[in-house]
Formats: structure tokens, C-alpha cells, sequence
């Protein structure tokens, strides 16, 4: 695995981010999501668009056959403040399972 291999990652986990947010959200244009929103304010402050956020997570979970998860139910507005927070959440268990550094996407063995 290279470099090349880590972006590759970085670039899919983002997209299926996107692709997960439109679904549960309907987002206007995925493509200009800003990562840095707020995530509470980006998808909503009832129970049910917590839900539909948390669902958003565990969805990437499975797709990435995630196995641990690193946060309680319900919590995810605390835990990911920002959707760069989950993004990066996300893509740094996919690198390491991958055997790529998060830090340097560079092979850990």
C-alpha cells in the first residue's frame, strides 16, 4: 500500500460520506458540503435528525466493516461537534484497518 492508496481512502470515505448525508438529509448540493458546519446546526437539533445523523454513522460502520465503536448513543452532536470531526473519525479507523497511518498514510508495518 502506498500514499496513493491512503488518498484513495480519504477521497472514498468523504464520498460516501456525502452520498450518506444527502440520503438522510436531502442535501441541495453534496459536492459543496462545508465539513466544518457545525453538525448539530448542518442537520438539525430534534431527536429524529440525531437519529438520522447517528444513522449516517453506523451506515459507514457497515459499509467499512467497522467493528468498534468508539462512542455512545445519542451522543454523536457531542462527540462529532463538526462533520470534519466524524469525517476524520471515520477515515482514521479505515486507514488503520488498512494498515495506513492516519498521520501519514504511510503503511504501519
Amino acid at each position: 500500500m502506498s500514499q496513493e492508496t491512503g488518498l484513495a481512502i480519504l477521497s472514498d470515505v468523504q464520498a460516501m460520506f456525502a452520498v450518506l448525508l444527502d440520503e438522510y438529509f436531502k442535501i441541495d448540493n453534496p459536492l459543496s458540503i462545508d465539513w466544518e458546519a457545525d453538525t448539530k446546526e448542518f442537520c438539525g437539533e430534534s431527536k429524529e435528525d440525531l437519529e438520522k445523523f447517528g444513522s449516517v454513522i453506523l451506515d459507514l460502520h457497515l459499509y467499512y466493516q467497522i467493528t468498534d465503536i468508539e462512542y455512545e448513543p445519542y451522543s454523536e452532536y457531542e462527540t462529532f461537534p463538526t462533520l470534519n470531526h466524524a469525517y476524520n473519525y471515520v477515515v482514521d479507523k479505515v486507514l488503520i484497518k488498512n494498515g495506513l497511518d492516519p498521520q501519514t498514510l504511510e503503511p504501519t508495518s
